[in-house]
């Protein structure tokens, strides 16, 4: 099971919150999120986005065209740095703040120090993104840091990895997606004849089949926030691999977003001859 956050969430989202002053803490996550709106000028979103990329990178253009950040952005090096307050925060450097909020929830929730963690990456990651997330994991303290591509990760996770597992060989009543009942469960009664014994024993031969199978095809669909990813896995004895991944930029949350207010904002126009579109 997931380790629950400071605010019982089992995710955090990547949103820092800069603090006015040195008297005050940065803030982490939800609560970030929810007081963006009241503290634009100094709360960073899209973090990811800006990690390793300068911002003459065609896709950082694109962000700051669209006002994906309210301050302005400066390149820190190689990377892109946050103008706030007078002073230019890097990416990385928020990164940071956020993997030290997580490896801190990490260690509440399990009573113990955690020194090692697993990054799942985007497939077309680039090899600077990768390294600027791993150098913010190691300056948040995690000393055995291992970088996993996402769509591995996912597969990973629901133990697509485990075939028999997954489709109910050894857990009870979890093959139903396949139309089947578990392998090796009891019937409800002893004197089921004819056909349903017949079905059953159908339903088993082709469950003990698709298990027995020396290779299974995997597809994860990631959409984002500006970017949709498929990938086609194939787990042969327990080992994954990646045979294709697919991206179409331009399919994501942020243009769903973008859309509803489009739509929202022509509707009451259309209800009461205002126009908001410029607030």
């Amino acid at each position: 099971d997931a380790i629950v956050n400071v605010m019982g969430e089992r995710s955090t989202p990547t949103v820092v919150q800069v603090p006015k002053n040195s008297t005050e803490e940065y803030v982490i996550g939800v609560t970030a999120r929810d007081q963006r709106r009241r503290c634009e000028d100094r709360t960073v979103s899209a973090l990811k986005l800006a990690l390793g990329n300068a911002i003459t990178e065609p896709k950082m253009q694109e962000a700051i065209a669209s006002k994906v950040w309210a301050m302005p952005l400066v390149n820190q090096g190689e990377e892109a740095g946050f103008t706030i307050q007078g002073a230019t925060i890097g990416a990385t450097e928020l990164a940071t703040k956020v993997m030290q909020q997580l490896s801190n929830d990490a260690a509440s929730g399990s009573g113990k120090d955690v020194k090692g963690c697993v990054l799942a990456v985007h497939p077309n990651a680039s090899d600077k993104e990768n390294k600027a997330l791993v150098q913010a994991a190691r300056n948040a303290g995690f000393e055995e840091v291992i970088t996993l591509p996402s769509n591995v990760a996912v597969a990973l996770a629901h133990g697509f990895d485990k075939v028999a597992d997954v489709l109910g060989a050894d857990d009870e009543g979890d093959a139903a997606a396949n139309g089947g009942e578990t392998k090796g469960e009891e019937k409800n009664s002893q004197d089921e004849q004819g056909e349903e014994e017949e079905e059953e024993e159908e339903e088993e031969e082709e469950e003990a089949a698709i298990i027995d199978s020396p290779v299974k095809r995997i597809l994860v669909l990631d959409v984002g926030a500006r970017s949709a990813t498929a990938s086609l896995l194939l787990c042969t004895n327990g080992l994954l691999q990646t045979v294709k991944t697919v991206t179409q930029e331009g399919i994501g949350g942020w243009y769903i977003d973008d859309s509803l207010v489009q739509f929202c904002t022509k509707q009451f126009q259309r209800t009461s001859q205002i126009d908001i579109s410029a607030n």
